[in-house]
């Protein structure tokens, strides 16, 4: 009845762009939740929405029209490694972190995802740690 649990697919808030960029391709995710090493939990989503918005405003057209594939491609990487999950993470502001309990009335998870722009909602356990995401599709 229901589907095979998978595997949370995740970035630590230090990591750099280029990492999220690699894990979110790697695995064909849009989104990922960001963990803080510090505090030990869950605190954002880092989705592709971001990662554009960021390239954006990093280059100029002109900046990207004066250089090859080759070196386009290596300056983009170049760029991308020099920032970290924690700059970009909900950068296009589409995608807030709103939690729910793992606990709570379906009713509460319905109403979280029915706010504007939460397109996924983490469930946390007692303890605060994550244990699944639900999303509208």
């Amino acid at each position: 009845l229901f589907p095979e649990r998978k595997q949370i697919i995740d970035v630590k808030k230090s990591d750099t762009v280029l990492t999220a960029y690699k894990a979110l391709i790697e695995n064909k995710i849009s989104s990922a939740p960001v963990f803080n090493v510090k505090t030990q939990s869950y605190v954002a989503f880092v989705d592709v929405l971001d990662l554009v918005t960021h390239l954006i405003a990093l280059f100029t057209h002109a900046e990207l029209e004066r250089s090859s594939d080759t070196e386009r491609v290596l300056y983009v990487e170049h760029r991308m490694d020099a920032h970290s999950v924690d700059e970009i993470a909900d950068l296009s502001q589409r995608n807030p972190w709103s939690v729910v309990q793992d606990n709570a009335p379906l009713a509460i998870a319905v109403e979280k995802l029915s706010a504007p722009h939460v397109h996924r909602l983490p469930v946390l356990d007692a303890t605060g740690q994550l244990e699944t995401v639900l999303t509208e599709s």
